[in-house]
């Protein structure tokens, strides 16, 4: 257990460098009485705290724990904290190991750190184990073969020589409080292990050297002394300083400082070091790039041989046999310091005193362009029998200008050079015929590029093979020819398996994975149309994309950012098969990072016009002010051409909403379809189980009844609701309405708070009120409801028949042959007939009433309400 430091290996054995925290469980709260039983509390209360192991723990408990959640409860007492751990402070604060076999059972487990395989803790700060675990790889028992724990404050670098393995770690003398440390001295504490024959590690030395250790390249073992660069200060106060370091003998155990060369480029940051026989080379940094030589020939009297500045820095130099180094780091500007692209820098460091750059290659992919070998040496190979380097470089994701602008993802690159310097026979190569594919001075040449769809992360040859090249990425092994890298001889995806979806209209998957690798989807076009892809996932829009490939694995198409998700349309064609591939942009990313794939296959695009293919349960949202649609939350954008959209639904749980519009546009409703006409483009919904419109200001809105389809309507003074009981259509905030019902149609129609005036007859009706106006036609039956508010009133005309009236206060009915128009809540209500036998009944109220009756004429009024007829 504990997260890994460094590896290496060294013959047989294969020696693990791996940190673990020094800690035991915290105290347990405790009931208020006696033999209660303690239920766990809530929180984690019994969490792991960090409490040293060592004499004096009980010093800790109390400051370093959170107070029990549970009322009333409260700690053990150090005392039975200190008898509950007692015999088990080994087994519960090491580390342990478990080894499984090739199926996954457990063959063997135990503590990784044995009692008599342990340093001594030299005081309560070291409360952090690091332990050296050997395996062999020649035998076939399982679980580790050795492991020693050396306790400390902080694991540093480190650096294994054939014989030994040099562990690191920060100390600040003398000892003080974090808040005091800017007071105290930088040093760095180097523990020695010597390696056994048997493949047993044993405690040799150690010792101190000022300043802090950049990387195991700083260190170096010759002729059994120990060579370090270390940097001490930070910004102006900052210098390096080379340290020759000899065990004083067996018995001291003692690393003592045998030689120095301190204050090496002062003010300036340490950004890499090699050491090359009897030769440090240092790499520091401000504004230009000062390589440093170092001459250890005397390891009593380091001295500095040669020095050389150019822009930029290395933050990894490779030795090339013949007396050359191969820097890789980046430009700057020589004045500000500001970094610029990746560099490859090739120098000439035969002549110690005169270290010379003979090339340099600016790989363009802008200032933020990256690449692992800044901090990993492992991603970069140097095959010198054929004098080719490999590096895998990354640009940064970028925003092309201009209104048709698109974003271009991030793209991983393997650069492969040949460098082109005598070999050690003397014989220089031939310059290759490339043009433009050379660095500054033709020493360094781009023999091509390879890409993977994760970035490549490791180059290798194998022994009985070497002309060729072997690119591992996160999910890909490709083979290519060495000297032709874009020659690709074979590839073998080895990523997860690929799901087959099948024909896809529509297809949503959430809460997927990349715990098995890069998922992978086959499926097939339903119909000629639009293909749209997206993917999203929790972490953000550049986390996760998308590559579509056709049957032959090619690719069509990259996602790009849409909103807060990566998104792809792509013209498909029915009943092709195509592959859509899931990866996340960062291959160090946490593999079970969720998303939320969706595919639909819904829109078939016919010049300037659109027809959406709607299914069951689908959620269809229209924004004609943004152009733009929904289809089950995944967003199409309309063209600013587009004449005609059309919507086909299944009439099933089917719903959609228009949102944005406006004056000047109208739409008609009828039971099965709706139509918008929004200046040139024409909207149309059909067969949808339920359509809502959202207006702004001056929006007109027209519904046509269904002889065969009668339903209900209600009219708000913020929108209109039809409904057959299967059907329902909504419109909100209209202020024109038309409505042309059918014989059997009801409409129930609602005041506002301001005025309102009605007029009504047989199967017509208007409503108005300032800014809004709603007219009913060929509708038998109405009931309008008058709000509390405003002071309304109403007109009725009877028909030409025979019509009844029944008016009081709060009420009035005119109903005739074949129709019915009924009032609740109005102020003044005026009924003229217009022929027939027509008869009229009011009623009063217990209060003060008038009543006022002349020849074909009556009224009727209380404090509040009249009725005329």
């Amino acid at each position: 257990t504990g997260p890994l430091v460094d590896s290496r290996a060294v013959g047989n054995y294969v020696y693990l460098v791996m940190r673990h925290p020094l800690v035991l469980p915290g105290p347990v709260p405790l009931p208020p009485e006696p033999g209660v039983v303690v239920p766990k509390p809530p929180g984690d209360s019994e969490g792991w705290l960090d409490l040293p192991v060592v004499q004096g723990i009980a010093d800790w408990i109390g400051s370093r724990i959170p107070p029990p959640e549970n009322p009333g409860y409260v700690y053990e007492t150090v005392e039975q904290y200190l008898a509950r751990m007692a015999g088990q402070v080994l087994e519960l604060a090491l580390p342990h190991f478990t080894s499984v076999d090739a199926n996954g059972t457990v063959v063997a487990t135990g503590l990784l750190d044995l009692p008599p395989n342990l340093r001594r803790p030299r005081g309560p700060e070291e409360a952090e184990m690091t332990t050296v675990v050997v395996f062999d790889m020649a035998s076939n028992k399982p679980g580790p073969l050795f492991s020693l724990g050396v306790p400390g404050h902080q694991a540093g670098p480190v650096y294994v020589s054939t014989g030994a393995i040099y562990l690191t770690e920060p100390v600040w003398l003398p000892v003080l409080p974090p808040l005091l440390l800017s007071a105290a001295t930088e040093y760095t504490r180097v523990t020695r292990l010597d390696l056994q024959k048997d493949g047993t590690v044993a405690w040799s030395a150690e010792g101190m050297v000022p300043g802090r250790v950049h990387n195991s390249f700083s260190m170096d073992e010759q002729d059994g002394l120990l060579r370090v660069v270390t940097t001490k200060g930070w910004g102006t106060t900052a210098s390096s300083g080379v340290y020759v370091l000899k065990q004083e003998d067996s018995d001291t155990g003692r690393l003592q400082i045998l030689g120095q060369l301190e204050g090496l480029a002062p003010g300036e940051e340490l950004f890499s070091a090699r050491f090359l026989g009897d030769k440090a080379y240092l790499v520091t940094f401000l504004r230009v790039d000062p390589l440093l030589v170092v001459d250890l020939s005397d390891p009593e009297h380091p001295s500095l041989a040669g020095e050389l500045e150019i822009p930029g820095f290395s933050n990894y130099l490779h030795p090339v046999e013949g007396g050359y180094l191969i820097g890789i780091g980046r430009n700057a500007d020589p004045t500000t310091g500001q970094w610029r692209e990746p560099q490859i820098s090739l120098f000439d460091v035969g002549d110690a005193e005169n270290p010379a750059l003979l090339d340099r290659y600016t790989i363009d992919v802008g200032p933020w362009g990256w690449s692992e070998a800044f901090s990993d040496h492992h991603a970069v190979s140097y095959f010198p029998d054929q004098r080719v380097l490999t590096l895998a470089v990354t640009s940064a994701g970028w925003w092309l200008p201009g209104p048709e602008g698109c974003y271009l993802p991030p793209k991983t690159q393997l650069f492969v050079f040949r460098i082109d310097v005598p070999s050690a026979d003397g014989q220089n190569p031939s310059q290759p015929d490339i043009q433009n594919r050379a660095g500054t001075d033709g020493r360094i040449v781009l023999l091509g590029t390879i890409e993977h769809d994760q970035p490549i992360r490791r180059t290798v040859r194998i022994k009985d093979y070497k002309d060729y090249l072997y690119a591992v990425s996160q999910d890909t092994l490709s083979v290519h020819d060495l000297l032709e890298p874009e020659k690709e001889i074979t590839r073998l995806y080895f990523g997860k398996r690929l799901e087959d979806l099948g024909p896809v209209e529509w297809r949503e998957t959430v809460g997927a994975g990349f715990d098995q690798g890069d998922p992978w989807y086959a499926f097939q076009a339903v119909r000629d149309g639009l293909l749209a892809l997206e993917v999203v996932s929790p972490a953000g829009p550049n986390r996760v994309r998308l590559t579509l490939y056709d049957q032959q694995l090619r690719p069509l198409a990259d996602s790009v950012p849409a909103g807060n998700s990566q998104r792809i349309d792509f013209p498909g064609q029915a009943g092709k098969r195509y592959y859509l591939r899931v990866s996340q942009f960062d291959s160090s990313a946490a593999p079970d990072e969720s998303y939320t794939l969706r595919l639909a296959n819904r829109v078939l695009s016919l010049g300037s016009s659109w027809t959406v293919f709607s299914g069951l349960g689908d959620r269809l949202e229209v924004r004609l002010d943004r152009g733009q649609f929904t289809l089950n939350g995944l967003r199409y954008d309309l063209p600013k051409d587009l004449t005609k959209l059309d919507f086909r639904g299944v009439a099933q749980a089917t719903t959609a909403v228009i949102r944005g519009l406006a004056e000047g546009q109208t739409a008609v409703l009828r039971p099965r379809e709706v139509t918008v006409q929004a200046g040139s483009l024409t909207v149309s919904l059909q067969n949808l189980a339920e359509v809502t419109l959202e207006a702004t200001a001056g929006f007109t809105t027209e519904l046509l009844a269904d002889a065969a389809m009668p339903g209900r309507l209600s009219i708000f003074p913020s929108g209109v609701v039809w409904s057959d009981g299967i059907v329902k259509n909504t419109v909100r905030f209209a202020t024109t309405l038309w409505v042309h019902g059918v014989a059997g149609e009801v409409v129930d129609l609602y005041g506002s708070l301001a005025d309102d005036v009605l007029e009504a007859g047989p199967g017509w009706l208007e409503l108005s009120r300032p800014g809004y106006s709603a007219r009913l036609e060929n509708v038998p039956h109405v009931a309008v409801h008058a709000n509390q508010g405003g002071f309304d009133t109403a007109r009725l005309v009877g028909s030409a028949a025979a019509d009844s009236y029944v008016g009081q206060p709060g009420l009035a009915v005119l109903s005739g042959p074949g129709y019915s128009i009924t009032l609740e809540g109005f102020e003044s209500v005026t009924v003229d007939g217009a022929g027939g036998q027509d008869s009229a009944w009011l009623f009063d109220t217990p209060a003060d009433d008038v009543l006022s009756v002349e020849p074909g004429r009556a009224i009727l009024a209380g404090g509040a309400w009249s009725h005329r007829v």
